[in-house]
């Protein structure tokens, strides 16, 4: 189904069925999606006709929906009608449901379902509703309001990470070895990525508590020259000579 085109018209006065119409919408209660299909659940056209059928009938209103075809497809003229005789119309035309699983009576009976149910729906002013939803709660005064029901108190994410980041930085202090500093990085990869994407003050105290043990330990591990066995003896001094033992 491509694109769909509806008409409108209505009797030269609608007062009172505006009237009706208004008292309906406060006594009909919304259709529940209890028919599933196309892998998405939906108010099947004998449940909105089952909601709205009472309170039609106790505001003086009816409906009738009349079936043809145009250009586009199948066409369903919806009709709301009071009993003073006002009366609204409109028309809702849509290209017929294409299936190579049904015959082409089954694919215009689909088609034609389909718009009465979303004509109707859209006439009369109500909706769909899916049962599974949360259902929305007005807000209340603290006065009164009722005390959170089947709520287990959550850990903060923020003091998870603050003593993580206190222990790491003690455990980085108590290190004596680089190596010790390369095993705990790659131990906690993923928890130091978690801290650098919540809070990077934190993760700034952890990578400062790094580069000074890495600083300071680079330096105690420095190789230092050193010399084997010992040092020979000095040479003893060479006595200067006399005329007599100059041999020249």
């Amino acid at each position: 189904m491509n694109e769909a085109q509806s008409d409108a018209n209505r009797s030269e006065s609608i007062g009172k069925l505006a009237a009706a119409l208004s008292k309906f919408q406060a006594e009909v209660e919304n259709p529940t999606k209890d028919s599933q299909g196309h892998n998405y659940r939906y108010a099947d056209l004998a449940n909105i006709l089952n909601a709205v059928k009472q309170p039609l009938t106790n505001n003086k209103l009816s409906v009738c929906q009349m079936l043809g075809s145009s250009a586009q497809g199948v066409s369903v003229t919806t009709i709301l009608m009071h009993e003073s005789g006002e009366y609204i119309e409109s028309q809702y035309c849509i290209p017929q449901e294409t299936s190579s699983r049904m015959s082409g009576p089954q694919q215009a009976g689909t088609t034609i379902t389909y718009a009465r149910r979303y004509a109707i729906a859209a006439c009369l002013g109500i909706a769909q509703e899916d049962p599974d939803a949360p259902k929305t709660i007005a807000p209340q005064s603290d006065e009164g309001k009722p005390e959170p029901v089947n709520q287990s108190p959550q850990p903060k994410n923020t003091e998870q990470l603050t003593q993580f980041a206190k222990d790491a930085c003690a455990d980085i202090h108590a290190m004596t070895k680089v190596g010790q500093i390369h095993i705990w990085t790659a131990k906690n990869e993923k928890k130091l990525e978690t801290l650098k994407a919540s809070n990077e003050a934190l993760l700034l105290m952890v990578t400062n508590a790094l580069d000074t043990k890495i600083k300071e330990l680079s330096q105690q591990e420095m190789p230092v020259a050193k010399t084997h066995g010992k040092e020979p003896d000095p040479l003893p001094p060479v006595p200067p000579l006399n005329d007599e033992e100059i041999p020249f």
